[in-house]
């Protein structure tokens, strides 16, 4: 193919009189952030020629989500590590709706870990988590389970204790609270 470079200065290309066009003035080689997000919901950048077929890769969750237990109000987090060729399309689910980025769900990609942040969880948070990672050569998916204790003393909604399960500070919620 055609080089993406003209004769004016050193640079990447290799020979001491390219420059690379492509490349604006003054800005990093670092992608913003809004791009790693973009494509942690869109998958890498498009365009692997014919040489690098044969090397692509099937996602793998190389670092797995761990189940959160978290008391109401507080913030639980969910992070992996995806590894695949060309870059995954991450997503999370909670009780299989797909998560989108908001004021409650942060969503994150960063040198292929992912993290999901929930803030102010609720009771009706508790839930299964799973993470899927999409490509061209395949998908993968993690599961792992969110427990939102309510932050009820022991009979106070009127339930009845739960008395398999302890609380924090030795509370127990009720069935219903928790």
């Amino acid at each position: 193919g055609s080089c993406c470079c003209a004769n004016k200065s050193p640079g990447p290309c290799g020979s001491p009189n390219n420059y690379c066009r492509n490349r604006s003035p003054g800005r990093s080689p670092a992608r913003r952030v809004e791009d790693i997000e973009r494509f942690a919901h869109e998958g890498g950048p498009a365009g692997v020629s014919a040489d690098e077929e044969s090397e692509k890769t099937k996602p793998e969750i190389v670092l797995l989500p761990e189940p959160a237990r978290v008391v109401e109000g507080e913030i639980a987090r969910f992070r992996c590590r995806v590894t695949g060729y060309p870059a995954p399309k991450v997503n999370w689910y909670l009780n299989g709706q797909l998560i989108r980025k908001s004021k409650r769900y942060r969503l994150r990609y960063d040198d292929h870990v992912c993290e999901l942040v929930i803030r102010d969880c609720t009771v009706e948070d508790s839930a299964s988590i799973m993470v899927k990672a999409a490509n061209v050569a395949g998908e993968s998916s993690s599961h792992a389970f969110l427990l939102v204790q309510g932050t009820f003393l022991p009979g106070e909604c009127g339930g009845n204790l739960d008395e398999e399960w302890p609380g924090p500070l030795g509370f127990r919620p009720c069935a219903h609270c928790h």
